[in-house]
């Protein structure tokens, strides 16, 4: 998801003073790849982290 779409989100909650769940699926990369790209968000304390292993696809199949 590009920056400007999480940064709406995160107006959107500002206005209703709500939260922001990040909700990772790696796919075909893992966290260490993925998680320092939202470095800037997870630091926000309105900004929760969800993580969705079902996804993990770490001999490049695809999910069913």
């Amino acid at each position: 998801m590009p920056d400007g779409e999480i940064d709406h989100a995160l107006d959107l909650a500002k206005q209703i003073k709500g939260i922001v769940i990040l909700d990772i699926q790696v796919g075909q990369s893992d966290l260490q790849t993925e998680l320092p790209l939202l470095e800037k968000y997870l630091k926000m304390p309105q900004v929760h982290l969800a993580i969705d292993p079902e996804f993990a696809m770490k001999n490049g199949g695809r999910p069913r």
